[in-house]
């Protein structure tokens, strides 16, 4: 039978939202680690308890339509702050209750640890994706501990804080706990993940974006398009197929990428201070945004796979470059003459197209004389009427272009709704960082997809200014990769 004061508290932590909490005694801590943490030398107990993610979508928090990924429990205000205000509200409470000082509270900002201190209370138990999955609500949540002088009697089991569980226990000990699912083992784009539950942090994308200093290329392009933190393996986690948020979380302002390229690294807006990845430090920051970019920016120039209303993944285009594998109804070569011509498509390299489909119309080196309502693309030359939809040019600027619609070629948007960063980028080029300047070249080494000889010369000119040693060797090294 649960303590009265006990059963208070359980009731206070739902109505701020709480999923679950438990006790531990603080004998099962270590002396050293209770050291380390600070906590109170009359700590007898330890109230553990969890808070669901935020749960928006990307749309909702950057306001650029290029694919950046950012870690679902960064979507909102800094749950430190978030989580640290409703804790000390309970542990004012709780001294209320008893008349002893509950003083001490820790979200994340403590030596302890947090998963097994929340596992040896009994919340769930800790998953193949080293995290902990608590029965019927998973573990896309945040923990949170109150130090408690109070060593509570009676059962202190931990239960479930759901407004439909009426506190039912949790035994995790009962449930089908990973047994022969390997889904997070398997779904890990690092292999950071084994079968026995052990992370390795140079693999996993969520540590190396917090990872300060240099990252070699192999982790560049692993990290590929996330900002901040992955959630692959949470997101195949039969566990979490039901998640449960709280309408509290407020959003600190829509994310602006450009707002991270100014040259002068520590005049960030303000807004950005209120995201929980803002104590990791401007400068990585910046360089987690220019990894991002970059790698976006290089896959869709490479033209793998497209996200846009015309370009569907059966269906590339490209400039100068060719196109190994098309649509059954989409045939596209480079240099040479088409002899025979699908029924529906009629596309051509370097000669013009005397007969054009009504709806596909594509040259590679000469103008178009007559252009399609919907489709107008060429290769080297410039068009002179673009559909609104849909412009796409070879080594030609241009001028108009849709979000969604990638351009390859030699050279650059100079207005798409996606993003131009190449001037920004250049600006950041003359950080004080060197750490930053290198990751500018690595930029400009990504658009080496669209032409070698401009990025060669940008990381060249790049290294000839550099004076730190191991920015010079690492944009020599990237130049070596080009030749």
């Amino acid at each position: 039978m649960q303590s009265p004061v006990l059963i208070k508290i359980l009731q206070s932590a739902r109505e701020f939202g709480f999923l679950a909490a438990g006790l531990i005694k603080i004998e099962i801590i270590p002396a050293a680690a209770r050291d380390r943490a600070d906590l109170p030398q009359d700590t007898r107990s330890l109230l553990v308890l969890a808070y669901p993610y935020p749960d928006r979508s990307l749309k909702d928090i950057f306001t650029t339509e290029l694919d950046i990924y950012l870690s679902r429990y960064a979507r909102g205000q800094d749950y430190h702050l978030v989580l640290g205000e409703k804790l000390k509200s309970l542990s004012k409470e709780l001294s209320g209750l008893t008349g002893k000082n509950h003083s001490w509270t820790g979200v994340d900002n403590h030596p302890l640890d947090e998963k097994r201190i929340a596992a040896r209370a009994g919340l769930g138990f800790i998953g193949r994706n080293s995290l902990v999955i608590i029965p019927g609500i998973g573990s896309l949540v945040f923990l949170g501990l109150i130090a408690s002088p109070v060593d509570f009697k009676g059962d202190t089991r931990a239960v479930s804080l759901k407004p439909d569980a009426d506190f039912s226990l949790l035994e995790p000990e009962k449930s089908s706990r990973c047994r022969n699912c390997h889904r997070c083992v398997r779904t890990c784009p690092g292999g950071a993940l084994s079968s026995q539950g052990k992370l390795t942090g140079e693999k996993c994308i969520s540590q190396l974006t917090q990872q300060p200093g240099y990252l070699d290329i192999s982790q560049l392009e692993l990290i590929d398009n996330h900002f901040w933190g992955c959630d692959d393996c949470q997101l195949v986690c039969p566990y979490n197929s039901q998640h449960i948020s709280r309408p509290d979380w407020r959003l600190p302002g829509k994310i602006f990428p450009r707002d991270f390229f100014r040259p002068d690294y520590s005049s960030f807006p303000e807004y950005l201070s209120r995201y929980p990845f803002s104590w990791r430090g401007n400068r990585i920051l910046q360089r987690n945004m220019l990894i991002a970019i970059s790698n976006l920016k290089a896959r869709n120039y490479k033209t793998e796979k497209y996200n846009s209303d015309d370009c569907t993944a059966e269906n590339y285009t490209a400039g100068n470059q060719k196109a190994e594998k098309y649509n059954a109804d989409n045939y596209i070569t480079k240099n040479n003459k088409n002899e025979i011509y699908n029924a529906d498509n009629y596309i051509s390299g370097n000669h013009k197209n005397e007969i054009y489909n009504a709806d596909n119309n594509i040259s590679g080196n000469h103008k178009n004389e007559i252009y399609n309502a919907d489709n107008n693309i060429s290769g080297n030359n410039k068009n002179d009427i673009y559909n609104a939809d849909n412009n796409i040019s070879g080594n030609y600027k241009s001028s108009d272009c849709k979000t969604g619609n990638y351009i390859s070629g030699n050279y650059k948007n100079s207005k798409c709704k996606t993003g131009n960063y190449q001037k920004a980028i250049f600006q950041l080029s003359k950080s004080p960082s060197p750490v930053i300047r290198y990751y500018c070249g690595y930029y400009y080494f990504k658009l080496a997809a669209v032409g070698k000889k401009s990025a060669a010369v940008s990381l060249t000119s790049l290294l000839r200014q550099e004076k730190d040693p191991e920015a010079r060797s690492r944009l020599a090294a990237l130049i070596g990769r080009l030749e």
